[in-house]
C-alpha cells in the first residue's frame, strides 16, 4: 500500500498534489498549519477517490511539532510512509 505525507496540503499546490496522489491510489496525510477548512476539503477529495486520509495540524517551524507530524502520519496511515512532498 502506498502512503504519502504532503505538507501544506490545505490549499493551492499542496492540495492539488495530495489529491493527485489519491487519484494514484495513495493514502495521504494532509498537513496544514492554519488552513483547517482547506485541509477538510482536501481530505474529502481524497476519500472521494476511495483512499484513506488524515488531516494533521503542525507548525513546521517547531521541531517537536514537525517530529510529531511524522509519528502521527505513520500511526494514522501505517508504515512506511513511502512518499514525502515537502511543499
Amino acid at each position: 500500500m502506498a502512503r504519502a505525507l504532503v505538507t501544506g496540503a490545505g490549499q493551492r499546490l499542496g492540495q492539488a498534489m495530495a489529491i493527485a496522489l489519491a487519484e494514484r491510489c495513495y493514502d495521504v496525510a494532509v498537513h496544514y498549519a492554519t488552513s483547517d477548512e482547506g485541509a477538510a476539503d482536501t481530505l474529502s477529495a481524497i476519500e472521494a477517490h476511495g483512499q484513506k486520509g488524515v488531516a494533521l495540524q503542525a507548525d513546521l517551524l517547531d521541531e517537536a511539532q514537525t517530529t510529531a507530524l511524522f509519528t502521527q502520519s505513520m500511526a494514522a496511515l501505517g508504515v512506511p510512509i513511502s512518499c514525502l512532498i515537502n511543499n
